[in-house]
Formats: C-alpha cells, sequence, structure tokens
C-alpha cells in the first residue's frame, strides 16, 4: 500500500514554524559556548512528521535558507554534504518515533530510543561535515573529523542530546493534543 505525501494545514503551519524557530535561533545567535539550539527544533520536527516529510523539509527547505543566511557553501559539494546531506540526516530521527512515543508504563526506555536517534543522527552529520572538509576543503579525514566535533557540529549535537530527553514528556503532551500521523 502506497502513502500518500498530504499535508494538512495545522502540519504545514507546525512545520513552518518550526523550520522558522530553528532559523531564528541559529540567525540570533542563541548559544552556550559553541552549542546552538538549532537542531532541537529539527529534531521535533522529524519526530512528530515523520522520516519522509522531514527528509525533504530539512534537507530542501531549511538547507536552502541556511545556506542562504550563512552562505558558507562554496560549491555543489559543500552545498550537498553541509547543507542537504549534514541536516537531512537529521530527519532519520522521524523513524524512532513510533518507539520513543510508544504507549507504555517505561518512560525510560522510550527516553533511551530518543537518545539512540540522537546519537545516530549526530554522527552522521559530523560524518557528513567531516567528508565535506576532507573534499571541498582538502583537509585530512582526522583533522576534519576532530574540528567537527570540538568546534562545529558536535556541540550543537551534544546540545540536542541534553535538551531533547528533557522535552520529552512536554512532547507526550503535545501529541496526545495535536496528533501526527506518523506517531
Amino acid at each position: 500500500m502506497k502513502k500518500s505525501f498530504k499535508m494538512t494545514t495545522r502540519e504545514m503551519v507546525e512545520i513552518a514554524f518550526l523550520i522558522a524557530l530553528a532559523v531564528v535561533l541559529d540567525l540570533a545567535g542563541i548559544k552556550i559556548g559553541h552549542a546552538s539550539f538549532t537542531m532541537v527544533p529539527l529534531f521535533v520536527l522529524a519526530y512528530r512528521h515523520g522520516f519522509v516529510k522531514s527528509l525533504v523539509v530539512i534537507s530542501v527547505i531549511y538547507a536552502v535558507v541556511t545556506l542562504l543566511t550563512d552562505g558558507w557553501a562554496v560549491d555543489i559539494r559543500s552545498l550537498l554534504l553541509d547543507y542537504s546531506f549534514g541536516y537531512g540526516v537529521i530527519s532519520l530521527a522521524g523513524l524512532f518515533a513510533k518507539k520513543i512515543f510508544k504507549e507504555n508504563k517505561n518512560h525510560a526506555i522510550n527516553i533511551a530510543w530518543m537518545v539512540v536517534s540522537i546519537v545516530l543522527c549526530s554522527a552522521l552529520r559530523i560524518m557528513c561535515s567531516t567528508i565535506s572538509g576532507v573534499v571541498v576543503w582538502e583537509t585530512p579525514f582526522w583533522a576534519s573529523l576532530a574540528t567537527n566535533i570540538t568546534v562545529y557540529v558536535g556541540w550543537d549535537c551534544l546540545f540536542a542530546l541534553i535538551v531533547l530527553p528533557l522535552l520529552y514528556y512536554p512532547l507526550l503532551k503535545i501529541n496526545k493534543l495535536f496528533p501526527c500521523s506518523n506517531i
């Protein structure tokens, strides 16, 4: 059975809000050290709307808006690796949503699934940026990996790993009040 790619008006508004929130948090420079709040709304988008919808929105719309606001892509390889693939891998978290928001009494297991999804997506995002450093900037692999973990992407991933489990219970309430087809 083929699943359609339909979106309700409420879903479009929520997705637009989450993307706008991620962009504003990035532009406003609301950071703790190098850690940015930007990945948090992107993960929420993936959890609530699933892999396919979030992949399209994050890897295309968010990537283009972020590229236009910071302009770090120097060529198509950088655009794809740092923006489309780099942010698009966050949408894989949507594949874990049913396990994370599963109705059961042991919420610790659900939060553990959330942590697994954040670690996996963060590792993939770091790898995309590392490959970009090697391919585009001709940086040695280990230097690119170390730079991405310690200076750029790693802090955002660590911050998402800390904040998102704290948002688990509020997300449960939101999911009950405003259910999505993904959960």
